[in-house]
């Protein structure tokens, strides 16, 4: 159930980043105002910012990948829940929300350790 609950939590942050993208870029402009860290602050407007182009959809396609591959099975979960742990690390001083980012790579760290041998949700179900 947790896995279903990352994999959906990732789609939807792919899903929203993408309307942002589309409707409201200038957000990510101000994003580096709530920043708990100046350096955090300062390297977000003179790396991210400049970069959006590419690396939006990148974190677009990250999300989306993150939601398939935990939700998938075997090395695939575990590899994800890397990736994942590592990229809520890397919010943790972007802002007051950052003790959400390190329980969620509490909670991917913790998952990679144990083992998925079968998908999240059986694909080979008879309806």
């Amino acid at each position: 159930m947790l896995r279903i609950v990352l994999g959906l939590l990732y789609a939807v942050g792919a899903l929203v980043h993408g309307y942002f993208a589309l409707v409201t870029p200038d957000l990510y402009l101000v994003f580096a105002d709530m920043a708990l860290v100046t350096t955090y602050r300062e390297l977000w407007l003179a790396v991210v910012v400049p970069n959006l182009g590419v690396l939006l959809p990148a974190v677009i396609l990250l999300e989306a990948g993150i939601a398939v591959a935990i939700l998938w099975r075997g090395r695939t979960v575990t590899v994800a829940n890397l990736v994942g742990g590592c990229f809520q690390l890397g919010l943790v001083l972007s802002g007051p929300w950052g003790v959400i980012n390190l329980g969620l790579a509490a909670v991917h760290f913790y998952l990679a350790r144990l083992e998925f041998p079968r998908p999240a949700i059986p694909l080979n179900t008879r309806i």
